[in-house]
């Protein structure tokens, strides 16, 4: 089906470059693109079409996502009010004492 979209447009040869540059590039788009904050739907779905390595995807998958999470915990956690009204009241499971 995506064959006969491609051909109605005319795009078969645009989508053969897309697929040549995704082959070069591929490891570098999935990791920018794990990276930013825009939906990665439209990068899996690329990595599908041109028939992307599943263990490359996968690992620069997981380095970009997971350094874009680990980066948004960090920040979180560095940018939080530290001895906060919360904080006295009502300690969070998280809010262990540091002498245990």
């Amino acid at each position: 089906m995506g064959e006969r979209i491609l051909r109605a447009y005319g795009m078969t040869e645009t989508f053969g470059y897309f697929k040549q540059q995704f082959h070069v590039y591929g490891v570098w788009i999935v990791a920018a693109k794990g990276l930013t904050p825009l939906p990665y739907k439209v990068v899996t779905i690329s990595c599908g079409l041109t028939g992307m390595n599943i263990w490359l995807f996968t690992v620069a998958s997981l380095v970009a996502r997971g350094f874009r999470f680990f980066s948004f915990g960090s920040a979180f956690i560095a940018l939080r009010p530290v001895d906060s009204k919360f904080d006295r009241e009502k300690p969070a499971p998280y809010n262990l004492p540091v002498d245990c």
